[in-house]
């Protein structure tokens, strides 16, 4: 694969060329001296100076979604401010502009994500990360969507790198709700044409449902018998959101097309957000859905809580949200029942 970005592709290439000793060296430097809040810096530093146009993850959004974990992180492992002490691994640069060549080229082109991957997994059993696992899998299912979607690593990889670590480490590096994106096109390259079921090889499986944007990803998700009746399912959720447009109405909207079987509860809330958003905006009036994140982090949260078997166990807030779950369940099968 190649990253989307032909130019920064070739000068990091050719960075890495005429300081290939100084890129290998600080890379092992690093994988012995940095943990995971020091990883979390370099792909910060990466990031900020990567092209934006198309870029998935831009460092603002990235700030936001990491900002609690990088500080839990830095209090647990005591990581060195990066660029201003004299013993930092970036200390033998002798520019800013070579820090951020390196930091650029080692995650275009060398492991960096595995090694991100790596910690990341390696926290789970931290102590005071024991009660917040199911947040870390999300972190680390966002970097390996990212990596796949930038052209950085495809899924064979990281299909070998899940292998090498069960061998290896007894660990799981892809979930089994994880959800491949499109890859960005690399500049002047022709669009990918999905197959469809006349050009598709017999026998073959169809991994596009859920990884495209367009506005036929959420019709493509929808469980319904028609396309009359999926319209009419998408309409009624602009109207939600558009009443509430609230991180707890989405989350409630996918809780809620789960329960009614119309998506598949294994679809990954990044893919289902990005598809819904693109449905759902010729009725939205031009206001956008808040953020995937916030909206993401909540469905996370009240899933264990909507799902409990026993309602004795429910506290009065639970228990309210269960009704509002409901009634959206309610709508939605009213809207497809009625189309």
């Amino acid at each position: 694969m190649a990253f989307y970005n032909k130019k920064y592709t070739d000068d990091c290439r050719a960075w890495i060329s005429k300081n290939q000793n100084l890129y290998e060296n600080t890379i092992d430097n690093i994988k012995s001296f940095l943990e995971l809040g020091g990883l979390l810096h370099i792909y910060g530093v990466a990031v900020d100076n990567m092209p934006d146009k198309s870029l998935f993850l831009k460092y603002e959004d990235y700030k936001k979604y990491v900002k609690s974990y990088h500080k839990l992180i830095h209090s647990i492992t005591g990581v060195r401010t990066l660029l201003s002490r004299s013993d930092s691994p970036f200390s033998i640069f002798s520019s800013e502009e070579d820090v951020v060549f390196f930091c650029l080229s080692w995650v275009i082109h060398g492991d960096f994500y595995e090694t991100l991957i790596y910690q990341i997994i390696a926290c789970y059993d931290y102590p005071k990360f024991k009660n917040r696992q199911r947040e870390l899998v999300a972190l680390k299912n966002r970097f390996i969507f990212e990596s796949i979607l930038l052209g950085i690593k495809s899924l064979d990889d990281w299909k070998k790198y899940d292998k090498d670590m069960k061998e290896i480490k007894g660990w799981t590096v892809l979930s089994e709700d994880f959800v491949a994106p499109q890859t960005l096109r690399q500049e002047g390259e022709p669009p990918i044409v999905p197959a469809t079921d006349d050009n598709k090889k017999e026998g073959e499986k169809d991994n596009t449902v859920g990884n495209k944007t367009d506005k036929a990803a959420f019709l493509n998700m929808l469980k319904c018998n028609d396309d009359k009746k999926k319209a009419a399912v998408i309409m009624a959720i602009a109207d939600e959101i558009k009443s509430n447009n609230t991180g707890e109405r989405i989350a409630f909207i996918k809780l809620a097309l789960e329960k009614n079987a119309m998506i598949d509860p294994k679809l990954s809330f990044s893919p289902f957000y990005e598809a819904l958003t693109e449905s759902i905006n010729p009725y939205m009036e031009g206001e956008k859905p808040v953020s995937r994140v916030y909206s993401s982090k909540i469905y996370s949260a009240s899933w264990c809580l909507l799902n409990r078997t026993d309602d004795n166990c429910r506290n009065e807030k639970e228990k309210t949200q269960l009704i509002e779950l409901n009634r959206i369940c309610e709508v939605l099968k009213a809207a497809e029942n009625n189309a």
